[in-house]
């Protein structure tokens, strides 16, 4: 029997999380969410689901604002007529509705899988975003995100 790999044990244990989120926001009340910019966390629409990477991006987005408003994104949404600023914009807009683009788009997914799997290993924010700018730079114009200081 083969081994698994930390990355491997990683994502599925990522995988289970994410299945549990999903269950959450499709249980619940249908009780009205605070109008405070936050998207609502009940359920997506249903671009959302388009892929079990686009369904897995949003959720990730939901659970890690923080670390996706500080990260870059490589896909070309920096070249939208109103340019994202942030790897968070691809899933949320400003006013808390969800965007479209992230379900569509591979690369904003495979950037949130990467940003968290490498903050759960340990990686601060800043190496986070380096190590994104340098797996990423080759896919698109960089958004204009402010770089991270330690």
């Amino acid at each position: 029997m083969k081994r698994l790999s930390r990355s491997m044990i990683a994502l599925v244990a990522l995988g289970l999380l994410l299945a549990a989120a999903g269950a959450a926001c499709q249980s619940g009340s249908a009780e009205k969410q605070p109008d405070d910019g936050r998207p609502q966390t009940r359920s997506f629409p249903d671009f959302v689901y388009t892929s079990d990477k686009s369904y897995m991006g949003y959720a990730l987005a939901l659970e890690n604002k923080a670390l996706f408003q500080k990260m870059p994104c490589y896909c070309g949404c920096a070249n939208l007529a109103v340019p994202h600023e942030n790897l968070y914009q691809c899933f949320v807009n400003p006013d808390g509705t969800y965007d479209e683009h992230a379900a569509y788009c591979t690369i904003c997914a495979d950037i949130a899988v990467d940003a968290v799997q490498w903050q759960r290993e340990g990686a601060s924010i800043a190496e986070v975003q380096t190590k994104v700018d340098s797996k990423y730079a080759d896919s698109g114009p960089r958004t204009n995100t402010p770089p991270v200081q330690e």
